[in-house]
Formats: structure tokens, C-alpha cells, sequence
């Protein structure tokens, strides 16, 4: 009789809404389970694995060193332009990846401008506006990184653009990603989509590995897993007494070469060696 009562209040229409309710609710919650699990399942596999990157064992286990041989030899050293160092860099910012942004940005402009000639209603005038100014950011920034803006702005300092050619021209070069390393004679070039470092090595007092672990998040709510990122962490003392950092994403492999380069011809420590390992989400070693 109770069980009558209760489905009474339920329209036989909409069971099947209720049961795909309850399907879907399940589910999710089991999705969401199953994400806290594997979160804490690799924050303690990655508590485990610290020690070891710390250390920097990883990179001496004899696998490891093979498949880094072997990459070492497939992958060399970049070669330089023979025109310079201006038009070396400026082809570095050219690239059909970077001119993408510049033809998305003039889709969402034709997009919005269409929404607001052909469909006049409020909410999608509101939309077509957001698409055109979107559309303009995306396709300034995309003209300005594929016009090189940030080697026009290096060309303006007070530099000695001589000396930096020079060592340029000898230097050792290697890229990933949208950004890049010179490893000069008297001076690294760094480049990236934002800027262009020149940094004397009478500045730098060490050059290390910097480890990051990143987490990634479904819809910034579900946990999908996390992956390490490498970097080539640059450290310098200015003149000032003051320590600075610049750091240049690589792959593990490479980031040995640079590594294993400039500590073979330019580095000559006077202290011992400084390495701040931070092990809760960054490592350097």
C-alpha cells in the first residue's frame, strides 16, 4: 500500500527520466570516486619517486643513459643560420603554428560579425561582439609573435650586438616548443614567445634541472592524471648581489644535453654546487 502511495506521486512518464537520473547520478558520483583514489594513488607514487629525482638517479640507471644515447644521436645539436642572429631568431617565430592563432582569430571575427548581421537577436549580438574582440586579441597576439615583435624589441637595447653575433654564430643550439637556447661562446640566448634573454656566463653560477609535476583536472573538477614537465633552470647573481632564475622547458633528454654542454665548457663552480630542491611540486636538481 505504501510502495502504491509513493509511485502514485509519480507520473509513468517520467520513470524512465527518474531511472536515467539515478543512472547518470551514479555514474558521476562512481566517476568521482574513482578520480579521488587515483589522485591520492599518484600523490603518494609521486611522494615515492622524490627521493630518486632528487638525487638524480634516474638519469644514472644504466637504461636510462642508453636511451638517452640514443636520442643524443638522432637528435644533434641545432644548426644556425648562416645569415645571423636576427634572421635565425626571426625564423624561429615564423613557424605555421604560430600563424595559426593568426587565422583563428579572423574566424572568430567573420563569426561574430555574422551572428550580428544575420541573427539580430539580443543574446546572439552579445555573442557575435565577444567573438570580434576575442577574434582581435587572438589575432594581434598571433601577427605579433609571427612578426618577430620580440626580436625588434631585443634589437632596440643597449646591447653589443657584435659580440652577442659572434658568439651566436658558434653557439650550440636547441628548441621545444615556442621557445629556445643558444649556448653561445660568451653569452646564452634564451627566446620564447613573450621575450629574448642574453646572459653573460660571467653571471651565472650554476645550471640545473627543474622538474615539475602537473596535475590534470576534467572540466577543472575530475582528476585525469598528472604529467612531469622538464626545465633548464638558468641561475644567475647580478652584479647587485641579487639571484634570478630563468627557466626553459625542454624534454628530459634534452635538457641533459644543456646541461652536460654548458658544465663541459663553461662551468668552473666557486663554492659548492647551490641546487634548492623544492619537492612538493617543483624539483630541481
Amino acid at each position: 500500500m505504501c510502495n502504491f502511495q509513493i509511485c502514485s506521486f509519480i507520473d509513468t512518464k517520467d520513470i524512465k527520466y527518474l531511472v536515467s537520473a539515478i543512472i547518470v547520478g551514479v555514474l558521476v558520483t562512481g566517476n568521482g570516486i574513482h578520480s579521488y583514489f587515483k589522485e591520492k594513488k599518484d600523490d603518494r607514487k609521486a611522494t615515492e619517486q622524490k627521493k630518486s629525482l632528487v638525487h638524480n638517479s634516474k638519469c644514472k640507471e644504466a637504461k636510462w643513459r642508453e636511451e638517452f644515447y640514443d636520442y643524443k644521436a638522432n637528435h644533434t645539436f641545432e644548426t644556425v643560420s648562416k645569415k645571423g642572429m636576427k634572421h635565425d631568431l626571426k625564423k624561429r617565430y615564423r613557424t605555421k603554428d604560430n600563424f595559426l592563432l593568426v587565422k583563428l582569430g579572423c574566424v572568430f571575427i567573420f563569426f561574430g560579425i555574422f551572428l550580428i548581421i544575420y541573427q539580430t537577436t539580443p543574446s546572439n549580438i552579445c555573442i557575435g561582439i565577444f567573438g570580434i574582440v576575442l577574434g582581435m586579441i587572438c589575432t594581434v597576439r598571433g601577427i605579433s609573435i609571427f612578426t618577430a615583435k620580440p626580436v625588434r624589441e631585443f634589437y632596440r637595447r643597449d646591447c653589443d650586438f657584435e659580440m652577442l653575433e659572434k658568439s651566436y654564430r658558434k653557439g650550440k643550439m636547441l628548441s621545444y616548443k615556442d621557445n629556445g637556447i643558444n649556448l653561445g661562446t660568451t653569452h646564452i640566448i634564451v627566446y620564447n614567445l613573450n621575450n629574448i634573454y642574453a646572459i653573460d656566463y660571467r653571471i651565472i653560477y650554476d645550471v640545473v634541472k627543474k622538474i615539475v609535476r602537473v596535475k590534470k583536472y576534467n572540466n577543472s573538477v575530475a582528476y585525469a592524471g598528472d604529467e612531469y614537465r622538464y626545465y633548464v633552470e638558468i641561475m644567475v647573481r647580478m652584479p647587485s648581489g641579487s639571484h634570478g632564475e630563468i627557466d626553459v622547458e625542454f624534454n628530459e633528454y634534452q635538457c641533459e644535453m644543456v646541461i652536460n654542454e654548458y658544465r663541459k665548457t663553461h662551468y668552473s663552480p666557486t663554492q659548492e654546487n647551490i641546487v634548492a630542491e623544492q619537492i612538493d611540486d617543483t624539483i630541481s636538481v
